[in-house]
C-alpha cells in the first residue's frame, strides 16, 4: 500500500459518515457481522476536502475548523456548512466506538447493547447543511437558497 493510499484512507474519515442503518449486514463470517450502523460516503464532503481544504491548508482539521467557524469573512455559509459536514463525518466513528466501549464496560447483566445507544447519539444522516450562529450555541440549517434557519432538532 502506497503512502498516497494510506493518506486517502485517513482522509476518507472526513467524507464517510457512520449512520444508523435500518438493515443488518451479515458477511461471510460472524466476525464481520455489523448491526445498527453503516458507513455512507458523502460526495460533497469529499469534494470539499479534496478541492478546498487540501489545496489551502497543511492541516486538514485546522483548515476545516477555520472554515466552519468562519474566521475568514469571505467564507460563505455554504463553505462553513460543508466544513461542518466533514467534521461531523470525522466524529461519527469515535461516537460509534464510544458506544461499543460503554457496551463492553457494562458487559454481563445489562439491559442494553451498543445498538440501543446509537439512536441517542448517532443521529446524523449527513443530509442537512448545518452551521452555528455567532454565539456558537444554536445550530442553523441552510436551506436550498442558502438561508440559515434555526432548527429545533440538534445534531450530535
Amino acid at each position: 500500500m502506497s503512502a498516497e493510499d494510506i493518506m486517502k484512507g485517513a482522509l476518507s474519515r472526513y467524507w464517510k459518515i457512520c449512520r444508523i442503518s435500518s438493515t443488518q449486514v451479515r458477511a461471510v463470517s460472524p466476525a464481520n457481522y455489523r448491526s445498527g450502523y453503516e458507513y455512507f460516503p458523502i460526495l460533497t464532503a469529499q469534494s470539499f476536502v479534496q478541492e478546498t481544504i487540501i489545496s489551502h491548508s497543511e492541516d486538514v482539521q485546522t483548515g476545516l475548523l477555520s472554515y466552519f467557524h468562519g474566521k475568514n469573512p469571505t467564507v460563505t455559509p455554504e463553505s462553513r456548512a460543508d466544513a461542518g459536514l466533514c467534521l461531523r463525518c470525522y466524529v461519527s466513528e469515535p461516537i460509534l466506538k464510544a458506544c461499543k466501549k460503554i457496551d463492553n464496560l457494562f458487559a454481563g447483566n445489562k439491559s442494553f447493547t451498543y445498538e440501543d445507544l446509537l439512536g441517542f447519539v448517532l443521529n446524523d444522516d449527513g443530509q442537512k447543511l448545518v452551521i452555528l450562529d455567532s454565539d456558537r450555541k444554536t445550530q442553523l440549517v441552510l436551506n436550498r437558497d442558502g438561508q440559515a434557519k434555526p432548527t429545533p432538532y440538534q445534531y450530535f
